[in-house]
């Protein structure tokens, strides 16, 4: 008997899809969106952005690595799947990027830029 089937259906959709399921999709967004209010308190305010963008990044890839593995596919239109959730971060954390400033995603990641 395979071990591993239960975690394997709870990823790709047959019980745990967040469709069907609301508390996987709940319990993964809350882990990413949760702690942002407290990484909004204890940075500087320019090196926010920068930091949400790096959060972001990194929980659409494990997000995405877990519908991978699991080989979540779609499943409608009336459904998210562990890939909506992961595009979503994704889209996020790109807007984050975006509206950042590169001194301060120099200065969070500690690299000295040459002033000309």
């Amino acid at each position: 008997m395979d071990q591993s089937r239960p975690a394997r259906d709870l990823m790709n959709g047959r019980r745990g899809e967040p469709g069907n399921q609301p508390s996987l999709f709940l319990a993964l967004a809350s882990l990413v969106i949760g702690p942002i209010p407290v990484l909004a308190w204890l940075l500087p305010a320019a090196l926010v952005l920068p930091a949400l963008s790096a959060i972001l990044f990194s929980s659409a890839a494990i997000v995405g690595l877990l519908a991978w593995l699991g080989r979540a596919g779609s499943s409608g239109h009336d459904q998210l799947t562990l890939w909506d959730l992961a595009g979503a971060f994704a889209f996020v954390g790109c807007a984050a990027g975006i509206l950042s400033e590169t001194t301060s995603v120099a200065h969070l990641f500690g690299v000295v830029m040459a002033v000309p």
